[in-house]
């Protein structure tokens, strides 16, 4: 039997993922820099050999190519940063980045983690990439919300699913 998410898990499962946000609600939007894999066929054909191997295990969630993305750096909820600051923060990012040679991401074996399923790119391009995004946005407004230590780019295949892997039962 399948389940569906209810908007109550839903809003649970996004938790899960965003743990570091409790005020984090549905319809809450957030400003955050990322980098996509749009027109990117290799990352999509491989993602989808791991969707269709993870297909049947009922735990996981699998991500959808239009939803691959390494996450760089949170800046803040859309009603806490004006467009003023927000165009700031853009305009002295591209700067920076624009300082930054292209590269290619390669990426090896996938790692399971307590949350998902993910892969971790080799080299420390993404870790640049963030460190001049966290410039821009301290350049603005002080040091950046989310901690720079820790850090690890990684696009996920698929994610944990709640039901299997709760609060309420101990499961994390």
């Amino acid at each position: 039997m399948e389940e569906s998410r209810t908007p109550d898990l839903v809003d649970h499962w996004w938790w899960r993922h965003w743990w570091w946000r409790p005020e984090w609600t549905v319809g809450r939007r957030f400003y955050a820099w990322h980098l996509t894999f749009e027109d990117q066929p290799d990352v999509h054909r491989v993602a989808a050999a791991y969707r269709s191997a993870l297909a049947n295990i009922p735990a996981l969630d699998p991500v959808p190519d239009p939803w691959l993305h390494l996450t760089m750096q949170g800046v803040g909820f859309v009603e806490d940063v004006d467009a003023k600051d927000r165009e700031a923060i853009v305009r002295r990012a591209r700067e920076s980045l624009r300082e930054i040679e292209p590269f290619t991401l390669e990426f090896g074996r996938p790692a399971i983690t307590s949350e998902s399923i993910r892969w971790d790119p080799a080299g420390d391009a993404p870790t640049q990439v963030r460190s001049r995004i966290r410039d821009a946005i301290r350049a603005v407004f002080g040091p950046a919300a989310e901690p720079d230590d820790g850090f690890v780019a990684h696009p996920p295949s698929a994610r944990f699913s709640h039901t299997l892997l709760s609060p309420r039962d101990g499961g994390w």
